[in-house]
């Protein structure tokens, strides 16, 4: 026995009834051809989406976008608060490493893009650095080479520059004596 619902196919544009029983389709006789076969749902038709995701693609490009094919007004298209939000995400990005100043600098539009933001980096660091080499400039020299000699020191002290030396004026076999001989050798 079908259920109401399998009867009333009559009722479905999507319903083929066998030309040889379309004298018969009356209410009685519904359920009787549905059962026997004469009267079928007739399969849905699919729809590719293919033409419009080809169509999404060549819009995201910049493609069919003239000034005819645009409905609404540029600040609908893409709103300039859009635009903002993305402008500071990409620079609290960066200032998530930085300091709190810069920060407050980027949300009162003082450094207006990444550009801007990477050269007051930039330019704060070198000036930074500069302040620090004219501050005392003979004592930090002083510093610098006295910190060289003794990186130096220590890397002599190690046998490194001695393997190399001894590199140098030794034949194949022996150097592979001098290789088992050092113990804090850098590669």
């Amino acid at each position: 026995m079908l259920t109401k619902c399998q009867c009333q196919l009559s009722s479905t544009p999507d319903t083929y009834y066998e030309p040889s029983t379309t004298q018969v389709i009356t209410g009685q006789n519904i359920c009787k051809n549905a059962v026997d076969g004469f009267t079928i749902r007739k399969p849905k038709a699919s729809h590719s989406r293919l033409p419009v995701r080809e169509k999404t693609a060549f819009k995201s490009r910049g493609r069919h976008t003239i000034t005819r094919k645009r409905h609404g007004i540029a600040e609908a298209r893409m709103p300039t608060a859009v635009l903002w939000m993305r402008r500071m995400r990409v620079l609290r990005r960066l200032l998530r490493k930085y300091m709190h100043v810069l920060y407050m600098k980027a949300k009162g539009n003082v450094l207006e893009n990444k550009r801007v933001l990477l050269e007051y980096i930039h330019k704060a660091k070198a000036e930074k650095v500069r302040s620090k080499l004219n501050a005392d400039p003979p004592d930090a020299q002083r510093l610098k080479a006295k910190g060289a000699r003794r990186r130096r020191h220590q890397r002599f002290k190690s046998g490194w520059r001695l393997f190399s030396v001894e590199r140098r004026r030794l034949p194949h076999k022996a150097v592979a004596c001098v290789i088992d001989s050092v113990p804090a050798m850098r590669v």
